[in-house]
């Protein structure tokens, strides 16, 4: 009776949207190898803590040029032939990882593989915009995320139980699974004809094929203060998994790593649970509000945890909050832009808004880590908190700002 009434939310949508569903269980399922990177940085190819930061800070700046370049793609091309050849290259890239030793060309194949996998992210989201009609946008976002965190939720253990002896079979799920998923997209997503809009609903998504991304923003300056509000959020939430992490080790000891592991298993369950549950509440709200929603259950999280630090029901609450803004935030991100910009430009803008939610996670650890080390943990969270309470202004300026911007848009 619990998924029937959970899972209610999701009907009437399209067909299309229960595929793309699927395919996000499958593929996510077999993400295993994402969540051992570093240890296999680490403990595989011996590399220390310096030499990791710099190979992910590297990754990091490669993902820049290629979320601009998928965005580009995704308006050029066709969005559903996009995801497939990526999903090939990417299926190619982990098999040859799979079937040769590892070593540093092993590893620039798994790195062409990943990029090649957030190559096609632009191509999803444009995609589940031109299938959905503007009102079904919330709730197709929701389930595609819903998928992403179903299949999610146990690829971190089996990566763990197979990294020591079997770390090629990692490698080897990853691609048959991205492989799965690739088939029922090929075979199973047949119609990706544009959804028709209510005339009032279409006001702003009217296509301009000559005009640049750059003369869409000019046009739109309310989008700069949009990437703001959004480079802020990326900016607050990042630190759950940086500075978290490092206080529950120095609180307590070895067992903070296996508390924490708990806090990700019970932020997962929470993510399955509470998706179509906000989704139904929030979808009653503008999607602008959402946001501010987004960041003071965030800031609320980091406050329980600054002010509770020991106290170990605590962080089990935090969770809960983190939860609700991570759900919040997602339910705002597509829908809000795919529904005041043209057609024509939506690859291109969610490729710039990833271009600028890569920046600000690659170019924020060092600065916030040279806090921590330097000033202490309090001294870190004081900075962190004032950029969680900066990003709930700039939100509410953002809401009072779209009204006027978008009159039409607050029916959505």
């Amino acid at each position: 009776m619990i998924p029937k009434t959970l899972f209610s939310e999701y009907r009437g949508l399209r067909r299309e949207n229960y595929v793309l569903f699927f395919g996000a269980i499958v593929t996510n399922l077999g993400g295993m190898v994402w969540a051992l990177v570093t240890l296999i940085l680490s403990r595989k190819m011996g590399m220390n803590a310096e030499q990791v930061a710099i190979v992910m800070t590297a990754f990091g700046l490669a993902l820049l040029p290629v979320a601009l370049l998928g965005g580009r793609m995704a308006d050029r091309f066709d969005k559903k032939r996009n995801i497939i050849c990526m999903d090939i290259a990417t299926v190619v890239c982990f098999m040859i990882c799979a079937f040769r030793p590892l070593d540093y060309l092993s590893l620039f194949i798994f790195a062409l593989g990943a990029l090649c996998q957030n190559a096609e992210a632009a191509s999803y989201d444009a995609l589940i915009a031109d299938i959905n009609p503007t009102a079904d946008r919330t709730r197709a976002y929701s389930l595609r995320y819903l998928g992403v965190n179903l299949g999610s939720m146990l690829a971190p253990t089996l990566g763990g139980l197979l990294f020591e002896h079997y770390l090629w079979l990692v490698f080897f799920a990853s691609a048959v699974s991205i492989g799965t998923s690739t088939l029922l997209i090929f075979f199973l997503v047949r119609d990706t004809s544009r959804a028709e809009e209510a005339e009032d609903m279409d006001v702003y998504q009217q296509e301009q094929d000559g005009a640049s991304a750059l003369s869409i923003i000019r046009e739109h300056r309310i989008l700069i203060l949009y990437f703001v509000a959004i480079a802020l959020a990326l900016l607050s939430r990042q630190f759950y998994g940086y500075l978290i992490p490092l206080d529950l080790v120095a609180l307590h000891g070895e067992s903070g790593a296996v508390l924490f592991g708990t806090l990700a298993s019970v932020n997962c369950l929470l993510c399955v649970i509470g998706t179509p549950i906000l989704t139904k509440l929030l979808g009653r709200f503008p999607d602008v509000w959402r946001l501010i929603a987004a960041q003071a259950l965030t800031t609320v999280c980091y406050l329980l945890f600054f002010l509770f630090r020991g106290f170990i029901p605590s962080y089990y609450a935090m969770v809960f909050f983190l939860t609700g803004g991570e759900i919040s935030l997602m339910l705002m991100q597509q829908p809000y832009l795919t529904s005041r910009v043209p057609a024509s430009h939506r690859g291109r803008l969610f490729g710039i808004t990833t271009f600028i939610g890569l920046a600000v996670i690659t170019f924020s650890l060092w600065p916030v880590g040279k806090i921590y080390d330097s000033f202490g943990s309090n001294t870190a969270w004081a900075v962190i908190l004032i950029a969680c309470f900066l990003s709930i202004v700039v939100s509410v300026w953002l809401a009072f700002a779209d009204r006027k911007a978008y009159p039409d848009a607050r029916r959505i």
